[in-house]
């Protein structure tokens, strides 16, 4: 397993998405919590250590950075492939997901 990045989600982990809100609003990962990513950045200390963490972005380049510093600091924490769309297709493969619909374009 790559250490940062994941094309899965682990059984129990909790997701969280850190992109702009107008972006989770159009479509989120059933169940993910969303956090701004500079917040998460700041207050990562208030989640449980004995949970797993796959957290996702537009790209999951930012993401990736976080989820190594959260590594860093003892906790398990990936970053999804692909970011949003890799989740996309991933919770669409497996009946998660709206067959339509699409992620707006980054500006």
């Amino acid at each position: 397993r790559n250490y940062v990045f994941v094309d899965t989600i682990p059984d129990g982990a909790v997701v969280l998405d850190c992109r702009e809100s107008h972006h989770f609003g159009v479509w989120h990962y059933p169940g993910a919590e969303r956090w701004n990513i500079d917040e998460l950045g700041r207050r990562y200390r208030e989640l449980e250590k004995t949970r797993t963490y796959v957290l996702y972005c537009t790209y999951g380049t930012q993401t990736a950075y976080l989820a190594e510093f959260m590594q860093r600091h003892g906790y398990e924490a990936y970053s999804f492939q692909g970011g949003a769309r890799g989740l996309m297709r991933y919770a669409r493969e497996r009946g998660q997901a709206p067959s339509t619909g699409s992620l707006p374009t980054a500006r």
